[in-house]
């Protein structure tokens, strides 16, 4: 007989990561530093806009937060972006220094998250999925 008390489910994920503190320590000439970091987060646009193209073709996001900013509070939003910037620009909060640790699920096109930044240095938890599957 066969046990069938463990279910395994095959599961692909793509991780994704940007802390620009990472770069500070990589160079020690501070000339090239800006341009090595705007290359980093140039290619850090690329696979997180590779990612939500996986998530939805069309654009429409529904996103889930927990433990956001200061008061430690939690919500949703439906978010329409074309590309990473305008998904940061209306679904991040509005701050300049952040770093972010995720990882996509390929197979169930769901990316999980957490934000660091200023108001939350323990950072904030965030679930992206396609928001016209969630009507």
């Amino acid at each position: 007989m066969q046990d069938t008390s463990i279910l395994t489910i095959p599961t692909e994920k793509i991780n994704l990561m940007w802390d620009e503190s990472t770069y500070f320590d990589e160079t020690d000439d501070e000339d090239n530093l800006a341009d090595l970091i705007q290359i980093a987060f140039k290619n850090f646009l690329g696979e997180f806009g590779y990612i939500l193209q996986q998530i939805s073709p069309a654009g429409f996001f529904f996103v889930e937060g927990r433990n956001m900013g200061w008061r430690h509070l939690s919500g949703h939003l439906n978010v329409t972006a074309g590309d990473a910037c305008e998904f940061i620009r209306k679904a991040f909060p509005s701050t300049s220094e952040w770093t972010l640790r995720g990882s996509f699920d390929v197979k169930r096109k769901i990316l999980e998250f957490s934000l660091y930044h200023h108001d939350s240095p323990t950072g904030e938890f965030y679930l992206v999925v396609d928001g016209s599957k969630t009507q």
